[in-house]
Order: structure tokens, then sequence, then C-alpha cells
């Protein structure tokens, strides 16, 4: 099975390669647009800046090649965001159509952000948490948050409640780190790679 992390930037992907690793994968971590469109998998990790990213993505050509992408995707974190519609008054690639991400600040300003560990509540339909109890902890650093909406699957409950995860068709994303959440974090993961 050939699965292939985008790589883009300077961005650290050793957390997501050793989780993939864990699980029995060696992932491919290119930008070659070959190598991509022959993988089984996607996986568009965390970017360091959302806008940096977006720019290296659209600049070589990739948003064409995740756009008409068929095969799974997972996308984490600020890999998520670039895949919504609106981001901090950055347009995105608008897979999740109309999908705005939200500032955490704007909520509270007390609470720029949400990180360390919460619960996740699960759609049990879904292939993505087969296995895992409802209302398990995933590991969250986020200063963005999206509205519970048509493509959610999972919420948390962080000052609002909103989509820690979401899926449409073959496009699925996470607002939480699997790869920092343990031994459930690493479930999802084997979850993406060999029932989706």
């Amino acid at each position: 099975m050939k699965v292939v992390i985008i790589k883009s930037l300077n961005n650290n992907f050793k957390s997501i390669i050793y989780s993939l690793k864990n699980i029995g994968i060696n992932p491919i971590l290119t930008d070659n647009k070959i190598k991509i469109k022959n993988s089984n998998k996607l996986i568009i990790s965390n970017f360091l800046s959302i806008k940096k990213s977006l720019l290296f993505i659209i600049k070589n050509k990739l948003d064409k090649i995740i756009y008409n992408f068929k095969k799974p995707v997972l996308a984490i974190s600020n890999g998520l965001y670039i895949l919504c519609y609106y981001i901090n008054n950055i347009k995105g690639l608008n897979i999740f159509k109309n999908t705005k991400v939200k500032n955490i600040y704007n909520i509270n300003k007390k609470k720029k952000n949400n990180i360390g560990w919460n619960k996740i509540y699960h759609n049990n339909d879904e292939k993505l948490f087969k296995g895992i109890n409802n209302n398990i902890y995933q590991y969250f650093i986020d200063y963005y948050y999206i509205p519970i909406g048509a493509y959610c699957i999972s919420h948390t409950n962080y000052i609002i409640s909103y989509c820690s995860s979401l899926k449409k068709k073959n496009f699925y994303g996470l607002q939480f780190y699997p790869e920092f959440s343990g031994y459930f974090g690493r479930k999802i993961l084997k979850n993406f790679i060999y029932l989706i």
C-alpha cells in the first residue's frame, strides 16, 4: 500500500511518520505529482502556516491533484483548514463546501486556543471510529474551530460545541492530532489506512 504525505515547506513530519510506521506503514513524504497521483491513500498533515502552505500547493499545482483525487484523503489540523472554504480571511480549496474556519479568540478573549486533551463524541457508524468508544480523549493544538455543519462526524466541547472531524465522500478531516493521541489516535490512523 502506497501512503503519501504531502511535503510542504519546512514542516516537521516526524510524528505522523513515526505513528504510521508504528501501524505497519512506511509512508512516502513527497510533493512529486506522479507519486501523489499513484498513491493509495493521501495525508495532508499539519502545516506551519496556512497562507504559505496554500500558496505552495497552488504554485505547485497540487490543488488540482487534491481536487481530482478519488482515493481516501486524511487532512489533519491546518491540513484540514486549507480544504475548507474560508480560513481567517484566506480562501481555501473549498472541498468542504462553504465550511468556514473561525478563530477561538473571537468567542472568548481569555482563551485564544484549545491546547490539550479534549473528548470527542463521534458517529458510531463511521469506519474511521470503528472499535473506538464514544467520548474518547484526543490531543488538540488549535487556534481555530469549525462550527458543526453538514460534514461533521464528530464534535468536541471547548467553550462551545464544535466539529472535531469532517467527512465528504473520500475526504476526511481531523482538527485533533491522532499522532499525539496515544492508542486511540493510532487506532484512528489504522482505521483510515486499513478500513477506508
